[in-house]
């Protein structure tokens, strides 16, 4: 996924919390069963090679729809401009300025709003509350 150049306001980033409750959910239940259906051992990169090399011809038909499904959520997602941080936790970034330097506003798959921020170089347990 490509870094998002969009600056969220942390109203902005709220408002899009809807959307995310719905398509975070989707794409961790698309991975799991991507990942348990896997018709390559549970090798997922390898399956993804395979479907990249042949056309889609070694992987059956079930498994290539759940990638295609995958991968729309996941643009869906870069559409609205949000980084998903990490799938398994539910954690989204928002761009964001604050006092004239650019870091996350930082949410989590079950959090009523947005309410944390951190450094850009920083990870989840570096978070701060919002002002």
């Amino acid at each position: 996924m490509a870094l998002s150049q969009k600056l969220f306001t942390v109203e902005e980033a709220n408002a899009l919390l809807p959307q995310l409750r719905r398509h975070v959910p989707r794409i961790r239940g698309l991975a799991a069963a991507l990942q348990s259906s896997c018709p390559l051992g549970g090798d997922r990169d390898q399956a993804v090679r395979s479907l990249a090399s042949s056309g889609g011809t070694l992987v059956p038909h079930t498994y290539f729809l759940g990638l295609l499904a995958l991968r729309s959520e996941l643009a869906a997602l870069d559409a609205l401009g949000v980084i998903l941080k990490d799938l398994e936790e539910g954690l989204v970034d928002f761009l964001h300025m604050r006092e004239g330097k650019v870091v996350f506003l930082c949410w989590r798959l079950g959090e009523a709003e947005v309410r944390f921020w951190h450094e850009v170089g920083a990870g989840y347990d570096a978070r701060k509350p919002l002002p």
